[in-house]
């Protein structure tokens, strides 16, 4: 890790910087998300009943695409990295941890991306703004994979952790 040239130092640099916005993105979007809903049911909380949504969905259009596209480009800066770095797994079991974990979770976040953040964003920037249908779909969003925004968030954390304290590191 020691030998790392210019370029890919801007790479990782990158990568951070993709990966801490797409966090924090993220964790106002699961938030704005479940201010909609009752959490034991379901079902839409009754201030929400009736009520025209659409400044708050025309609100989450920013949050929803900074999400999207910051998410993308971490993904790709780290390929790119992990390809230019050209990093020995074995000496650096940190961070084959920590792409392990970015592997396991990008299909199920992608999977959620292309199928309802895409969507929504696509709904709401056409203007085409029917709150029950996005509601619909944001109920969706929350029961398609169940826990599994909670499981990316801790995953991501642990990639915090494993970041700063460099754990499993062989020291040659």
């Amino acid at each position: 890790m020691e030998n790392q040239t210019k370029f890919s130092k801007l790479i990782i640099y990158l990568t951070c910087v993709f990966f801490t916005i797409f966090i924090g993105s993220y964790l106002v979007k699961i938030g704005m998300i479940n201010q909609f809903f009752e959490a034991e049911t379901m079902s839409i909380k009754p201030i929400f009943e009736g009520v025209e949504l659409k400044g708050a969905f025309l609100t989450m259009l920013p949050v929803f695409s900074i999400s999207v596209i910051s998410f993308i480009c971490f993904i790709l800066f780290l390929l790119a990295y992990v390809v230019v770095s050209k990093i020995n797994f074995r000496n650096e079991g940190w961070f084959f941890i920590i792409t392990l974990l970015i592997i396991v979770t990008t299909p199920f976040e992608l999977y959620l991306l292309l199928q309802y953040d895409i969507n929504l964003i696509q709904k709401i920037f056409s203007n085409d703004i029917n709150s029950i249908y996005l509601l619909e779909m944001l109920k969706q969003r929350i029961v398609a994979l169940g826990p599994f925004p909670l499981i990316i968030l801790f995953s991501y954390f642990i990639i915090i952790f494993l970041a700063i304290f460099k754990p499993l590191r062989k020291r040659i």
